[in-house]
């Protein structure tokens, strides 16, 4: 096998090309036809944590809300509530965090049809040729259209349009 960047031969054992340092695990697994099996992995932030954490946020915040109100009539303890608030608002950022520092792996599975599998055609179509003009033509061939007015001065068009 050869190194596509520098077509220096390696062997199949090597994961990177001694002369110019390119990593070679994904050329070896693309000539042996692994590559195209092998689903996609992509790593998204795991938003089953991000909103288990939103929600726990916001009771945190109904908590705080309820025991202001409680405190006037003082019907509830208001260290108890303040507890449970600060409680709740730190184990909803915590799951929020979570969330974005363990992600989650999704696999993508690739398509692996081809076009000519598919029926879709090959090449794109192109404009009829035949009625193109030939391109043996001089320069005196060509006719310039005729400039109907002339400005005399740089001024002298832009101050028309503004007229």
């Amino acid at each position: 096998m050869y190194c596509p960047r520098c077509a220096k031969e390696f062997e199949s054992g090597t994961a990177y090309c001694r002369t110019c340092g390119l990593s070679l695990d994904s050329v070896a697994s693309i000539l042996s036809g692994e590559k195209e099996s092998q689903p996609i992995v992509k790593s998204v932030p795991n938003r089953d944590l991000i909103r288990y954490g939103i929600g726990i946020f916001i009771l945190g915040m109904v908590v705080a809300l309820g025991n202001g109100a409680l405190k006037a009539f003082n019907l509830f303890p208001d260290a108890i509530g303040r507890s449970i608030f600060l409680s709740l608002i730190m184990i909803g950022m915590a799951m929020m965090g979570a969330g974005i520092v363990f992600p989650q792996k999704r696999y993508i599975k690739q398509n692996d049809r081809s076009p000519r599998e598919a029926g879709e055609p090959t090449a794109l179509p192109t404009a009829d040729l035949e009625g193109l003009p030939s391109a043996d033509r001089s320069i005196d061939d060509i006719v310039f259209p005729a400039s109907t007015h002339e400005p005399g001065s740089v001024t002298e068009n832009t101050t028309r349009h503004l007229t």
